[in-house]
């Protein structure tokens, strides 16, 4: 997969970008696999309370800390 930006190739060119960017996938996928290892631990009730009040502390944090509106 290429990223490109202003019609300039960036994976491939530079050695410490492309490092960069694949170490951001593998962190991407441990990060998921932990995710799936804690939730097997938790119980569903507790795994429901999280996803249903995750959007709303996201929508707070955004309007009361860093002002987006």
């Amino acid at each position: 997969m290429f990223l490109h930006r202003n019609h300039e190739m960036y994976f491939g060119s530079d050695i410490y970008l492309t490092l960069l960017l694949m170490f951001a996938g593998i962190l991407t996928v441990l990060r998921l696999l932990w995710f799936t290892e804690g939730l097997k631990r938790i119980s569903l009730t507790t795994i429901g309370f999280f996803q249903y009040i995750t959007p709303t502390i996201t929508f707070l944090l955004g309007y009361l800390f860093l002002k987006i509106k």
